[in-house]
C-alpha cells in the first residue's frame, strides 16, 4: 500500500505502538504528524525530523487548546488530515477499593475524552473534503473484564462504543471509522504494567508475564508493527467497507 499524497496524524507517537504507527505511514510515503506530548521524548532519524513530509507537534490531548493547535498546525503545512490515529492511551492497574477520583479522572481523560476532541477538530476539517480515516486504539480489554483494571477497561469499552457511534455519523461523510483492539503487545507500557500489576498479586513480573503468554494461542507476544500493519490496511482505500468494527490483533486470545 502506498499514501503518497496522503496525511496522518498519529497522537502517542513517541513508543511503541503509536511510533510503529507513525513509521509505516511515514515508510508508505504519507505525510505524518507526529501528536506527543513531550517532544524530547521523541528519538526519530535526522532524516525524518528534517523531512518535508513530517511534522512534530506537542499535544497533551486532555487539552481542546493543543488539540485545535495540531489540527491548524497540520493543515497549514500539509493542506489536509486524511488519516487519524487515536492511540494516545494510559494504563494504570488499581484495585476498585483504591481507586480515587484522580485516578479514574486521568485515566478516563486520556483514553476517552482526548480520543473524542481529537476526532471531533480533525472530523471537523474531514467532513470539508469528503474523505477521511480515523482508527481508535482500544484493546481486548475493551471487550472483557480484567482484574484490577476498572479504570482502563472501562475506558477501553469505552472507546468501542464512541467508534461505533462515530461510524454511523460519519460514513454519510465519507469518512471510515474502526477500532483496532491489541492484545499482548511487546512494549514498553506493557512491561511497565506488569511491574506494577506484580506488586498487586505478590508475583514476580516474568511470572505474570509468562502466565498470559502461556493462554495466548500463537504461544507469543505480538509486535507494534503487527498492530501498524492492521491500522495501515483500514486506513486503506481496500477497507472502505468495513465501518464501525473493533478488531483484534491478539495471536488468538479472544475469538469471535
Amino acid at each position: 500500500m502506498d499514501f503518497k499524497g496522503k496525511t496522518a496524524v498519529v497522537t502517542g507517537a513517541n513508543k511503541g505502538i503509536g511510533r510503529a504507527i507513525a513509521l509505516y505511514f511515514y515508510n508508505k510515503n504519507a505525510n505524518v504528524v507526529f501528536a506527543v506530548r513531550d517532544p524530547k521524548s521523541l528519538n526519530l532519524p535526522d532524516e525524518i525530523t528534517t523531512s518535508e513530509r513530517s511534522l512534530i507537534v506537542e499535544v497533551d490531548v486532555t487539552n481542546e487548546g493543543h488539540i485545535q493547535n495540531m489540527v491548524t498546525a497540520s493543515t497549514k503545512k500539509f493542506g489536509s488530515i486524511d488519516i487519524l490515529i487515536n492511540n494516545a492511551g494510559v494504563d494504570q492497574p488499581c484495585p476498585l477499593l483504591e481507586i480515587t477520583e484522580k485516578h479514574l479522572d486521568y485515566v478516563w481523560d486520556v483514553n476517552v475524552k482526548g480520543l473524542v476532541l481529537c476526532s471531533k477538530y480533525v472530523a471537523g476539517q474531514m467532513v470539508q473534503q469528503k474523505y477521511g480515516k480515523i482508527i481508535n486504539l482500544s484493546s481486548i480489554a475493551g471487550k472483557e473484564g480484567s482484574l484490577y483494571h476498572t479504570a482502563y477497561v472501562s475506558s477501553k469499552h469505552a472507546v468501542i462504543g464512541v467508534t461505533k457511534c462515530m461510524a454511523r455519523e460519519l460514513i454519510t461523510h465519507g469518512i471510515t471509522v474502526n477500532a483496532v483492539c491489541p492484545g499482548l503487545i511487546n512494549t514498553d507500557m506493557l512491561q511497565n504494567f506488569f511491574k506494577e500489576y506484580a506488586q498487586l498479586t505478590g508475583k514476580t513480573p516474568e511470572e505474570e508475564l509468562s502466565h498470559v503468554i502461556s493462554q495466548t494461542p500463537r504461544g507469543e507476544m505480538g509486535t507494534p508493527e503487527d498492530v501498524a500493519e492492521l491500522v495501515g490496511f483500514l486506513c486503506s482505500d481496500k477497507a472502505a467497507n468495513i465501518v464501525g468494527h473493533a478488531i483484534n490483533t491478539d495471536g488468538g486470545i479472544l475469538q469471535h
